[in-house]
């Protein structure tokens, strides 16, 4: 059986990464009138934006519960990686969790982007991903993309698609990570 995603849970809600003033600024908004609504797009567009990349643009905390094959690594979800809480094991569904927080039964490849490798079994992970919060630590193009998208739903307040304009810079930005 191949790796498998078995449940994926935010625990904790990010500081959003890019403010209102940020996106009027871009969108060339020049009043307060609408500053509710920018308030309730700039989340949602961060949520279209990381669903479509699998990257987190902020830091929260998550738990990650899959099936790993013991041969190919497990690539955790919604990175870059910030820091493991905990790691539980257990060999097959009816078995007790046991916690291998720290121990040499698994390891954690790459550096920014993690996987994990250990043996066949269930693991659930508890750990922080995604980048930092403030202007200075999320890529600027990501940023843009935000910023494009909250200003691509504004204006199409009745549709519900992403703009393309803004997947492009992620795309441009990150394919070597998604290749």
């Amino acid at each position: 059986m191949a790796n498998k995603l078995i449940d994926l849970q935010q625990l904790t809600q990010p500081v959003e990464p890019v403010d209102a003033e940020l996106v009027k600024l871009w969108a060339k908004i020049d009043y307060n009138t609408d500053d509710t609504l920018i308030d309730i797009l700039i989340p949602a567009a961060r949520e279209v934006l990381e669903r479509a990349t699998g990257l987190a643009f902020a830091t929260r905390q998550l738990k990650c519960e899959f099936y790993h094959d013991g041969e190919h690594s497990f690539e955790l979800p919604y990175q870059p990686f910030v820091s493991v809480v905990s790691v539980e094991y257990r060999a097959c569904k009816f078995s007790e969790w046991a916690d291998i927080t720290g121990q040499d039964s698994y390891e954690l490849e790459g550096s920014q982007f993690k996987a994990l490798n250990g043996e066949p079994g269930i693991y659930r992970v508890v750990y922080y991903g995604g980048y930092a919060t403030g202007y200075n630590s999320l890529p600027y193009q990501i940023q843009q993309a935000i910023c494009q998208q909250v200003t691509y739903m504004y204006e199409h307040r009745e549709s519900a698609e992403v703009d393309p304009i803004a997947m492009k810079s992620m795309y441009t930005l990150n394919r070597n990570l998604w290749l």
